[in-house]
């Protein structure tokens, strides 16, 4: 008889660590696929927290119900015990993949010399309503390209730069967004060759060679600029000269004296 609840037992657990990883790998492809794909999620350094929670998830849920599983207990008690621990488990991963979402990448956009990614809690709410109707919402599909223009006059010139030396980049505030087409012509000037960053990084030329090839840019037309994020100075975006857009982006210190 004990062998047989131990049986029964060891079943609800084998049953439910299967639905917990079946949920969380369903979970884990859309935010994948969607808000950090590859390199995105290295760059931001910002899943970890994601998952923590998905592995103690995947381990507590199953081992809380091995614990409070009696097949002796009335159906619906086992069933009560059941959607107790399925309720805690799902509350911890929708809170994962809330706080995935809050700081999800929403904008790429190119300022002066490099191009920096922006999540959405950097961007101020109150800010975002100066921007144009457009871009009110931030993206939920992943990071979009953009660019940042030059102030108006000398007023906001000076405000600008008080922001700036407070730690708001004008990448961060709305009102300073425009797109990222008209501002293509800026990105080739300010961008740098290959060579350059292969004299530095020699090591790397396997690394781009093979990028080039996976992403069908030949390799005479790869530029690039420094990539930054609210976590990271030293990354590098590899930029296709046919279209002046990146494809993607490599480690690395890109702030290499000219």
């Amino acid at each position: 008889m004990k062998n047989c609840i131990s049986n029964e037992r060891v079943k609800a657990t084998v049953i439910h660590i299967a639905f917990s990883l079946s949920i969380a790998i369903i979970i884990s492809a859309v935010i994948f696929q969607l808000w950090f794909t590859a390199p995105l999620s290295n760059i931001t350094g910002s899943t970890s927290l994601y998952w923590l929670i998905v592995t103690v998830d995947i381990i507590c849920g199953p081992l809380l119900l091995f614990v409070i599983w009696n097949p002796k207990k009335p159906g619906r008690v086992l069933a009560t015990d059941a959607a107790i621990v399925i309720v805690i488990q799902l509350a911890a991963l929708g809170y994962g993949v809330w706080t995935i979402y809050q700081i999800r990448p929403v904008y790429i956009v190119f300022e002066t010399d490099r191009l920096r990614m922006i999540n959405a809690t950097e961007i101020d709410s109150d800010d975002l309503e100066k921007a144009p109707d457009h871009w009110k919402n931030l993206p939920l599909l992943g990071p979009k390209l953009l660019s940042t223009r030059i102030p108006k006059d000398g007023p906001e010139m000076l405000r600008s730069i008080e922001l700036s030396i407070a730690g708001k980049e004008p990448s961060v505030r709305p009102e300073m967004w425009e797109e990222y087409a008209p501002a293509k012509e800026k990105v080739r000037v300010a961008s740098r060759s290959l060579p350059e960053l292969l004299a530095v990084y020699p090591d790397k030329h396997a690394e781009i060679t093979r990028l080039a090839e996976k992403f069908n840019v030949p390799y005479p037309s790869i530029i690039w600029l420094p990539l930054t994020s609210a976590r990271s100075m030293d990354w590098v975006a590899l930029i296709d000269a046919r279209n002046m857009e990146p494809f993607t982006y490599i480690p690395g210190d890109g702030f290499i004296p000219r």
